[in-house]
């Protein structure tokens, strides 16, 4: 697995959300996040919209910290 194709395993890394339990890629949450103006590393919860600081291994999309009150409107 060279390149690519490592880059995109690790997009497709996903975890389940502490709030709702929906299941999160780092993609899209990553990309949400993004489109709801957020500049941080941070993914976002396409349900509750829940914002979460996270760590990733090859394996797994762990949550570390909720910061969605950070980022409330």
């Amino acid at each position: 697995m060279f390149g690519n194709d490592f880059g995109d395993m690790l997009m497709k890394i996903s975890g389940s959300c502490p709030k709702c339990g929906t299941t999160i890629s780092f993609e899209e949450g990553a990309s949400l996040a993004k489109k709801s103006g957020i500049k941080d590393n941070v993914v976002m919860c396409k349900k509750c919209h829940s914002v979460f600081t996270i760590e990733m291994s090859m394996h797994e999309l762990s949550f570390t910290a909720d910061v969605t009150k950070k980022y409330a409107r």
